[in-house]
């Protein structure tokens, strides 16, 4: 019973407690709050110690952390005001019974306040307080009561934040009520021996959403952007999309544009899109996104930085790449500054897409090692180790180490075949990566049925994309090396239209299939075919990328016809597979992006 922790009740010799745990948490967390303990005994006497901890009112843990800038964490006087004053005063009251019921109650509080919820922890009401003043002070109250009146204006602008607060708390029980109803159609007396699939309850969800909450416009904001996250990891990125469209129409109607809420569903509407590979549509909504939190936030918020990391990635697909890394530099400047692992670990596999484009294979190579050992803390089963696993085998790939490439991509498939089950478009990325690995090693035999599936995946969930014109290119190649070049020219011209059609005229996937094309009739004898192709594909790359980097054409026999060799294997040309990033299609890969951490 050190007498600074000691609660009322044991200062007094009462009955022992689970409430006097909570006491004594509550006077730990305003120590680490404010800087120091609620009470300073600077006597030795049991009357003076009992009085101080059975009547005396502890001062706000904001107000003392605003007198002691020295102990207390920065800028406490603006974190601690309100809902976590309230927590610890809650903690922290004389009555047992008026404090936290449990520990795991205090705790469920705390979380709530660290997730944006409301809280249990309110102010003492009104009457309350003024009961226990008249009991002190009878003979006073009658002249307060002139004073009270000016006091009517306070109280209706409390009385109203009071309310507003108790929408939000109704809010949040009504959504938590809400998503427990959907999952109780799973049980055996709601199913009646039907087996419920994951999609279906989705789309049970969304109708209800639609038909029983249409009066609640920010609560069908708030579901439609939950039930989103899960149709996202089931791969059905369109249905996502349109749900985040719902949610940030709503949230502009009732919060307005500049409120962080709505940039937030803007943020992650971004993220919907761009995972359909429509990198130019993604764009302009990170960039609004990252607007509203660059003015409502602190410079250096981590939201900011996430903000940074989203857009970054974005112009990458789109070969801006000289803004992008300048922009995922700074967004991993302030993850590793605030020590954000998470966030680091994404920055890192984007940026290091970036440093692959240039030839920069060491950095690259250093950031996804860092990025596998953070996801690996929290599990080596995870869709985010996986992930990285097969980012840090892309850029082993282009580096040339295809032995532990192999290995890490294994690995990756395994883990989305558990994680994903069959036909999710996720596992398409490590077994295109394998393929494109078979195909450097000569093996067309043992590429064949991962590209086959690859292949399988991508037209049965990406459309007429860039991603599935990258499984076309590698699909081709293993018909070139199985000498069907008939076949292997009819699915290079297809994957070229395609990739017009999703990318323009001008694209390092565009100049990587058309110098695999040329390179194809170089093994049939069409020689000048062949140079035509080789020498577009050079312009389109010096024009992207001032002719250097990883892209460029090598020269494989001196001045004059590149192809004079004929039929000669290609190993000193740069890599023809579109075969390393998990994350999109660039100059050596397909596909779209996938989550380095969770959506949102």
């Amino acid at each position: 019973m050190t007498p600074e922790y000691a609660s009322p009740e044991q200062v007094r010799g009462d009955s022992i407690t689970t409430s006097t745990d909570v006491y004594a948490l509550g006077v730990l967390l305003y120590e680490l709050l404010s800087g120091r303990r609620p009470f300073h005994l600077e006597t030795t006497s049991p009357i003076e110690i009992a009085r101080v901890i059975c009547e005396q009112t502890p001062t706000a843990p904001s107000i003392v952390g605003k007198e002691n800038p020295d102990l207390a964490p920065p800028d406490a006087s603006r974190k601690l005001s309100g809902d976590l004053d309230n927590i610890v005063l809650m903690a922290m009251r004389k009555e047992p019974a008026r404090r936290y019921v449990s520990v795991g109650q205090f705790s469920e509080d705390i979380e709530a306040f660290l997730g944006g919820y409301p809280v249990r922890a309110r102010t003492d009401a009104w009457g309350y307080r003024s009961g226990k003043f008249i009991r002190r002070h009878r003979a006073s109250v009658v002249a307060t009561i002139i004073v009270a009146v000016a006091l009517v204006g306070f109280s209706i602008g409390m009385g109203l934040f009071a309310r507003r607060a108790q929408r939000e708390r109704l809010a949040a029980e009504r959504e938590a009520q809400f998503l427990n109803s959907i999952f109780q159609s799973t049980t055996p007396e709601q199913a009646r021996g039907k087996q419920v699939t994951g999609r279906e309850l989705l789309d049970q969800g969304t109708k209800r959403v639609e038909t029983e909450l249409s009066g609640e416009s920010q609560l069908q904001a708030t579901l439609f952007d939950n039930i989103e996250r899960a149709y996202t990891s089931l791969g059905l990125y369109r249905t996502g999309e349109e749900l985040l469209q719902r949610a940030y129409n709503l949230r502009r109607q009732t919060l307005g544009d500049s409120d962080l809420n709505t940039a937030a569903t803007l943020d992650s509407l971004g993220t919907a899109v761009r995972l359909e590979n429509e990198y130019a549509r993604a764009e302009p909504l990170f960039r609004g996104a990252l607007v509203v939190r660059q003015k409502r936030l602190r410079p250096g918020d981590l939201l900011i930085a996430s903000s940074m990391t989203n857009l970054g990635e974005c112009l990458y697909w789109e070969g801006k790449d000289s803004e992008a890394e300048s922009m995922l530099r700074q967004a991993l400047d302030l993850q590793r500054r605030h020590h954000n692992d998470e966030g680091v670990a994404t920055s890192d596999n984007y940026l290091a897409l970036v440093l692959e484009r240039k030839g920069t294979f060491g950095e690259a190579v250093q950031l996804l090692r860092e990025a596998v050992g953070i996801n690996g803390k929290t599990g080596t089963d995870t869709p985010d180790y996986a992930n990285s696993l097969h980012n840090l085998a892309g850029a082993l790939i282009d580096a040339g180490d295809l032995s532990e490439a192999e290995t890490m991509d294994r690995q990756a498939l395994a883990i989305r075949r558990k994680v994903n089950g069959p036909g999710h478009p996720d596992l398409s990325y490590p077994l295109n990566n394998l393929g494109y690995l078979f195909l450097e090693k000569g093996d067309w035999a043992s590429a064949e049925p991962f590209l086959k599936e690859n292949l399988e995946i991508r037209r049965n969930t990406d459309g007429k994309g860039p991603r599935l014109a990258g499984a076309l290119n590698n699909w081709a190649r293993m018909l070139e090396e199985k000498g069907d070049y008939k076949k292997a020219e009819e699915t290079y011209q297809e994957a070229m239209a395609m990739m017009r059609a999703a990318a323009g005229p001008t694209s390092w996937n565009l100049a990587k299939i058309m110098a695999n094309e040329g390179l194809l009739h170089a093994d049939e004898g069409k020689l000048a075919e062949a140079e035509q192709l080789e020498q577009q594909s050079l312009e389109m790359r010096k024009k992207l990328g001032g002719g250097s980097g990883p892209g460029r054409i090598v020269d494989r026999s001196g001045p004059g016809s590149i192809f004079a060799t004929g039929s000669c294997r290609r190993r000193a040309h740069a890599p023809r597979g579109f075969g390393n990033s998990q994350e999109g299609d660039d100059a050596r890969a397909p596909g779209d992006h996938l989550y380095t951490s969770s959506p949102g």
